[in-house]
């Protein structure tokens, strides 16, 4: 699925059609290379082998070294001492 805009509906698409859209939004930004304007994120979810790969793609492919690990964030609820 896919859609243009954030304020436009998603419409459902095949994956020929999918991949040449994301093709086609991959630029990047103003005054910055392609190789540093790209990167990758993982998350806890992330086995190991999962994230190696997203590292080594990156790093592969893109040649650079933008790569994130995202861990859980834990909230804890301390008492207030007066």
């Amino acid at each position: 699925m896919i859609r243009a805009k954030i304020t436009d509906p998603w419409r459902e698409v095949s994956w020929d059609e999918a991949l040449s859209y994301a093709a086609s939004e991959f630029r990047p930004h103003p005054g910055q290379a392609w190789r540093d304007s790209i990167g990758g994120i993982t998350s806890s979810r992330c086995t190991n082998e999962e994230t190696y790969l997203v590292q080594k793609l990156v790093r592969a492919a893109f040649g650079n070294k933008q790569c994130r690990y995202l861990l859980p964030v834990f909230v804890t609820r301390r008492p207030v001492m007066a």
